[in-house]
């Protein structure tokens, strides 16, 4: 089984009926604080700083098969996190999904070899 796992919070738009399709849970990743219980994250680097996400504690298990979801790539610094903390549990990404790709940034390159699945590509002006 495959499990969708989206971002906050545009991810969540098009992870969550993508689970409800495939009849499975739908995992989201948010940002520090906002998920009430235990949780487990992983911080990543910003242009400007750093950030965090963390999902529930146990919302995915060792060696479950994930799809990362998002609405846009630009520096791949939100996927390369998401796969960080899903590889940190012993699970497995086997593909990264979004809809917009800003290809001229090149964050497919954090993403190790994943595959990324793009709906549209946007090139520079």
């Amino acid at each position: 089984m495959l499990f969708p796992a989206g971002f906050e919070a545009r991810g969540f738009i098009f992870g969550a009926p993508l689970a409800l399709a495939l009849k499975c849970a739908f995992v989201p990743f948010r940002k520090p604080g906002k998920l009430p219980g235990p949780t487990v994250g992983a911080s990543y680097q910003l242009e400007y700083g750093e950030d965090r996400i963390e999902m529930h504690t146990g919302a995915i298990q060792k060696g479950q098969r994930v799809l990362l979801i998002d609405d846009l790539i630009a520096t791949g610094g939100t996927l390369a996190a998401g796969i960080k903390l899903i590889e940190e549990i012993d699970a497995k990404v086997v593909e990264c999904a979004v809809v917009i790709e800003l290809k001229d940034l090149n964050g497919k390159a954090k993403l190790g070899g994943l595959p990324l699945y793009v709906q549209v590509q946007k090139e520079g002006d």
